[in-house]
């Protein structure tokens, strides 16, 4: 399970989750969102998973709002924008 913030503000940007120490940023081509790979506190429904489970999150600057980018079954990390919308995983 994922370590919780002592602070509490990764959980307000993140429910159920929070950064490791392998995160990794990266800010979209128009710098107005950044990325990050998140450890999620959820249940794994694969065979032999062992340990947190990765989703890829982009926060959205201006508005301080983030927001997840891949659907619970997935499992994804080191997401890398491709333009200013898209991410490849």
């Amino acid at each position: 399970m994922a370590r919780r913030s002592k602070n509490g503000r990764i959980e307000k940007l993140i429910p159920d989750g929070d950064m490791s120490g392998d995160t990794r940023l990266d800010v979209s081509p128009d710098g107005r969102r950044c990325s990050w790979t998140s450890v999620m506190n959820e249940e794994s429904e694969r065979k032999d998973w062992d340990g947190p489970l990765p989703a890829i999150w982009a926060l959205d600057l201006a508005r301080e709002k983030a927001t997840r980018l891949t659907p619970e079954p997935l499992y994804a990390w080191d997401g890398q924008w491709l333009d200013a919308d898209s991410i490849l995983s």
